[in-house]
């Protein structure tokens, strides 16, 4: 079964293990092949995230910054940061999802948490950092990101524990070697706030008749930067990002035997089956009426 990430109204990242809230560490195995439509959508939450590439490689956005990672790569996403990876030209990339909770690097209110561990969480201009093996320091911090992989894999005794140390060292090399940039001027751009207030209004409203002024309101800005600011973050127009979307909330209306594909079309915002039709084929390669006969195969 084809893989999607699970979000809520505000495109935070629902469903998913991150660990546990005795310990909120967790690394997983993927394969971006393996998502629906050969991607994971945009989403955030408020752990880091690690990624780790093995084999392959795939396209990666994180707020405005666009990477191509490559074998041996590995990047480090904020907390809160939009973040979104895809296939390039249908090659699959596996790679390590390893997310970190902040408090695994200590308490918010400790000496360590806010000397070192906050500047770098509220720093805009580190969002994302990708390390690799070309550079000393990097290289050691991918080695490290490498043993910690094995070391949770494996689970031996006081795993717990080498894996936190494992972290600090990890933190540690990190933080001497961006110091300087944590003493730049740094805001955080509202740019990250107008497209999530833009996602949250699509995601209330995606059923109802949208313009692109009423996306704009929603962010309080004007409707030539909610089109430009919502491409340059999710790599396509807010509409082409609608449409997607009441797609992709169609389909459980659309395996539902008793219910026509006009009533799928209409229940989530099209206003003809054959519009639905249209567009449900650009996006997913088939029509409902083929995608319903193959997951019905399927099952």
């Amino acid at each position: 079964m084809e893989k999607i990430i699970f979000t809520d109204k505000n495109q935070m990242e629902i469903k998913a293990s991150h660990g546990t809230l005795a310990f909120p560490f967790h690394v997983h195995p993927e394969k971006i092949l393996n998502y629906k439509g050969q991607q994971f959508d945009c989403h955030w939450h408020k752990e880091m995230e690690l990624t780790l590439i093995c084999d392959g490689g795939m396209g990666y956005k994180a707020n405005d910054r666009e990477y191509l990672l490559t074998a041996g790569d590995c990047l480090f996403v904020n907390s809160n940061v939009l973040h979104m990876g895809w296939s390039v030209d249908r090659q699959n990339c596996s790679y390590y999802a390893i997310t970190v909770n902040p408090t695994m690097l200590g308490r918010d209110d400790s000496a360590i948490a806010q000397k070192y561990v906050t500047p770098i969480l509220n720093s805009n201009m580190l969002s994302s950092y990708l390390f690799q093996k070309e550079i000393g320091w990097q290289k050691d911090i991918i080695d490290t990101v490498e043993k910690l992989e094995r070391v949770y894999r494996q689970k031996a005794a006081c795993y717990e524990m080498e894996i936190v140390g494992l972290l600090m060292e990890i933190w540690e090399l990190f933080y001497r070697n961006i110091e300087t940039a944590l003493q730049t001027n740094d805001m955080t751009p509202k740019s990250v706030g107008h497209i999530k207030n833009v996602l949250s209004y699509i995601f209330a409203n995606y059923d109802a008749k949208i313009t692109l002024a009423d996306m704009a309101a929603a962010a309080n800005i004007s409707k030539s930067e909610c089109s430009h600011a919502f491409k340059r973050f999710m790599r396509e127009t807010p509409f082409e990002y609608l449409l997607r979307y009441r797609v992709e909330k169609s389909l459980p209306i659309l395996m539902d035997p008793t219910q026509s594909i006009t009533t799928a079309a209409l229940s989530v915002g099209f206003s003809s089956a054959s519009y639905y039709t249209e567009i449900f084929k650009r996006c997913l390669g088939m029509t409902p009426r083929e995608y319903r006969k193959q997951e019905t195969l399927e099952i």
